[in-house]
């Protein structure tokens, strides 16, 4: 499962890396938006098994954030 963006931005954070466990609703990165700190969630639980970002980069809407293997 993919998590994205659903705004455009850039990233001030990310607060999880490749193999770490995230659960449904973890804040995984931070995008800065329109003057605003909007958190980009995890949608479900799962182990981190890739990151497509880093912190700076500027995004578009729909953009992938990181990739997630769910939890069965």
């Amino acid at each position: 499962m993919t998590i994205q963006t659903r705004l455009p931005g850039r990233i001030i954070a990310v607060n999880f890396r490749q193999g770490d466990r995230v659960q449904k609703g973890d804040v995984v990165a931070w995008l800065d938006a329109m003057k605003l700190e909007n958190p980009v969630t995890a949608t479900a639980d799962g182990t981190v098994s890739a990151v497509f970002v880093q912190a700076g980069d500027t995004l578009r809407a729909g953009s992938p954030v990181m990739e997630i293997d769910l939890l069965l």
